[in-house]
């Protein structure tokens, strides 16, 4: 929780993300890459004639375990750390305590994006609308590729992602919640 004492913020809504819920669509590009590491893994140990170094088998087996296994781990652990809050003013990201993503409510787009099954959504704030993909430098398509997938860690050499985004609510809650940030933002 953040301490809005000093200023006239006000909390108007919290929530979490739902942790149980561990795919998105970005695994149907990353569930079949990891597949593809561990194939690799599995060629440098078992090659008959492998001169590959030790350090080069040894790391890319734990890189190809991580991406299949251990971003589901970190994605969980993040989650269970995570609390969305909505004020009078700003959409926020705080995680054990301190705030890591923040965005200003005045002049932006909000965004509500249905998962595949139709009971979660991730709520999007954009602090530029205008912003594509496209138009993105490498470290912060990299960042945007990486979020809510457990590789979240690819975003911590940009400041270029200006979006503050609350993965994985449930839909209803989700709706609430944009209807809420509307309503803040027409008075």
């Amino acid at each position: 929780m953040i301490d809005y004492s000093d200023s006239d913020e006000v909390t108007l809504w919290e929530g979490k993300p739902v942790a149980r819920r561990m795919l998105n669509s970005a695994d149907i590009f990353f569930v079949p890459l990891s597949c593809l590491f561990i194939f690799g893994s599995a060629l440098l140990i078992l090659a008959p004639k492998s001169k590959a170094p030790v350090a080069l088998i040894i790391g890319w087996s734990i890189a190809s375990f991580y991406l299949l296994f251990g971003r589901f781990i970190a994605k969980y652990a993040l989650k269970r750390a995570t609390w969305y809050q909505l004020t009078n003013q700003r959409a926020l990201v705080t995680r054990r305590g301190k705030v890591v993503r923040s965005q200003q409510l005045a002049g932006i787009d909000i965004r509500l994006s249905e998962s595949i099954s139709r009971k979660f959504a991730t709520v999007s704030f954009d602090g530029d609308s205008t912003e594509s993909v496209l138009s993105m430098s490498i470290l912060a398509k990299q960042a945007w590729l990486g979020e809510n997938t457990g590789l979240d860690f690819l975003g911590v050499l940009t400041d270029d992602v200006n979006r503050v985004r609350f993965f994985d609510l449930p839909l209803e809650e989700a709706n609430r919640l944009a209807d809420l940030v509307k309503r803040i933002q027409r008075s």
